[in-house]
């Protein structure tokens, strides 16, 4: 979720749930941890004061750049020994992978609560 908001700054809970495929109260109420914890901040749309506006912090965006790095460091580690061919079989199963992922996220009906 978070770096939704970091990607598309001012993004409304509505926004986010339908991005991350989420129920809107369960999207809110992580957003609320957010926004305790100095990750999001919360503003009132000036044009309609019923819309409430996302924005990441710097510190937030500095988390998701320090994890972006752990997690490149981790999988450049992983793949260090392997052949060039072992690499382009994991690339076609991730590959695969993310295009179950994409039509799974777009033909599953999302989650009522």
């Amino acid at each position: 979720m978070l770096r939704e908001i970091v990607r598309e700054p001012g993004i409304t809970v509505s926004e986010l749930s339908r991005r991350v495929a989420m129920v809107k109260s369960h999207v809110s109420r992580t957003v609320d941890h957010m926004a305790d914890w100095g990750y999001v901040r919360k503003e009132s749309d000036p044009a309609d004061q019923r819309l409430i506006r996302l924005y990441a912090t710097a510190p937030a965006e500095r988390e998701l750049e320090q994890t972006d790095r752990r997690v490149c460091a981790a999988w450049q580690s992983l793949v260090a020994d392997m052949s060039a061919e072992e690499l382009a079989a994991v690339e076609q199963g991730l590959r695969i992978l993310l295009k179950t992922l994409e039509r799974n996220a777009t033909t599953r009906p999302r989650e009522k609560v």
